[in-house]
């Protein structure tokens, strides 16, 4: 998916970590005892783009079962509601 538009650096990503207080956005695993992947909401093999926008933070658990779903999808199969304060 090399031909995905967009991109990202370090500096995106510390900027997720701090925005997610260190946190898995899903289960809330802490990412400085499981670490954590980068996650594209929108999958790339649908057409999701690697601009920071399309980022976030997931325990290697999360992400491997959020695969190539959508977030939608995703979160109803788990349960997921975000907590809107």
């Amino acid at each position: 998916f090399k031909e995905a538009e967009g991109r990202f650096t370090k500096a995106d990503i510390d900027l997720l970590l701090i925005e997610q207080d260190f946190k898995c956005k899903y289960c809330l695993a802490c990412f400085k005892e499981v670490g954590y992947h980068v996650d594209h909401r929108i999958p790339l093999a649908k057409g999701g783009s690697n601009w920071p926008h399309n980022l976030q933070l997931l325990c290697p658990t999360c992400n491997m079962r959020k695969g190539a779903k959508l977030p939608e999808q995703f979160e109803r199969e788990i349960g997921y509601h975000e907590n809107k304060e």
